[in-house]
């Protein structure tokens, strides 16, 4: 069983650096790597994935001497290869970092975040920081509960990042309470493209911590 389990972790390390090529060398279009991938990064990931199917098949060959092509894999899987900046980025994470006041509502009072009521249903939140601007706007039922976020933000393709409608939308039944806090603990993630609708994420909330020192 151990040797399966081993077996199943290489491929997958193998097949996601094998998408780091092909995304940096822009042979497909990899919408699970959001990050911009340099070529010669991409060469990197090319050599980690050509490593991890070389140790995938000399372990499952059982020669004893499979450690020795794992050492270099696991140094190269120390190696930071995805080093993403710019305004692009920067305005995703503050994007992103709206979007998640709903798990964090004490971020809401922050000095940096601006909100705007837009109509009885929409509050219009922008936050300026380090000289960039991002905004979203959150839908609110009549009782108060959030139901969607939505904004523009950058979405990274062949010929360079495109500015996109990013929406999240809460489910309905979905809120649950932590520590006191309530809070929506199910959504979907999708970008509204041009192409059609690509959900990239459906995430559920199992546990949150508040106002706890990690060690």
């Amino acid at each position: 069983m151990i040797r399966i389990i081993f077996a199943f972790i290489v491929i997958v390390h193998g097949l996601i650096h094998l998408m780091g090529f092909i995304k940096a060398f822009k042979l497909a279009e990899i919408n699970q790597l959001t990050q911009n991938i340099s070529k010669p990064t991409g060469l990197l990931w090319l050599l980690s994935a050509l490593l991890f199917i070389t140790l995938l098949i000399v372990f499952l060959l059982n020669k004893d001497w499979w450690w020795i092509i794992a050492t270099p894999v696991v140094i190269l899987s120390l190696i930071p290869v995805v080093d993403a900046k710019g305004k692009e980025i920067d305005q995703g994470t503050m994007v992103r970092y709206l979007s998640e006041i709903v798990w964090f509502p004490s971020a809401a009072l922050n000095n940096y975040v601006q909100w705007e009521q837009v109509d009885s249903t929409t509050a219009k939140a922008t936050m300026t920081y380090g000289g960039i601007t991002a905004s979203g706007f959150y839908k609110f039922d009549e009782n108060g509960d959030v139901v969607s976020f939505e904004a523009k933000r950058y979405y990274d393709r062949k010929g360079g990042a495109t500015l996109e409608d990013w929406f999240i939308q809460i489910e309905p039944n979905g809120f649950k309470g932590y520590e006191g806090v309530r809070i929506p603990a199910k959504a979907a993630v999708t970008w509204k493209l041009k192409e059609g609708d690509f959900t990239w994420l459906n995430l559920e909330i199992s546990e949150i911590h508040y106002n706890k020192i990690i060690n």
